[in-house]
């Protein structure tokens, strides 16, 4: 995995874009992207592993990946997709693989930024909530 620690001001684009981000006023966007890094990963490198701790939330800004859950693709994610959201909101560890179909470049939070930001606007946590357990629920 390989992270760009400056993605800033790409980032800062496609966060204002995303109806997930657009839920939070500009400073708790900010923050997000002053913490985010971009990762970029192989084709059939993991991004998320079942069951494991992940320390992030994925914005997908390129590529594709494979959602697998035992063994089973159960989904695929592209540009535009959150990955993570089920760790993030603190309903699970993740519940599914998330794997590299493609290169692929994500923005990645800190799951630590995520959560505060969580705190302080509920209708945010609301939605990341709500994200993952559609995932969950299929």
């Amino acid at each position: 995995m390989v992270k760009d620690a400056n993605p800033r001001e790409y980032a800062k684009s496609l966060v204002e874009a995303h109806p997930l981000f657009q839920m939070l006023p500009d400073d708790s966007r900010k923050n997000l992207v002053g913490h985010s890094s971009l990762v970029t990963l192989p084709p059939k490198e993991l991004l998320i592993e079942e069951n494991e701790f992940n320390h992030h939330l994925y914005l997908l800004i390129k590529g594709t990946a494979r959602v697998v859950m035992n063994g089973t693709e159960v989904s695929r994610l592209s540009a535009g997709d959150i990955a993570g959201e089920i760790s993030a909101s603190g309903l699970s560890t993740p519940i599914a693989n998330v794997i590299a179909e493609t290169s692929l470049e994500a923005i990645a939070f800190p799951i630590e930024a995520v959560n505060d930001e969580a705190l302080e606007h509920p209708a945010f946590a609301e939605k990341l909530r709500e994200i993952g357990m559609k995932r969950v629920s299929g």
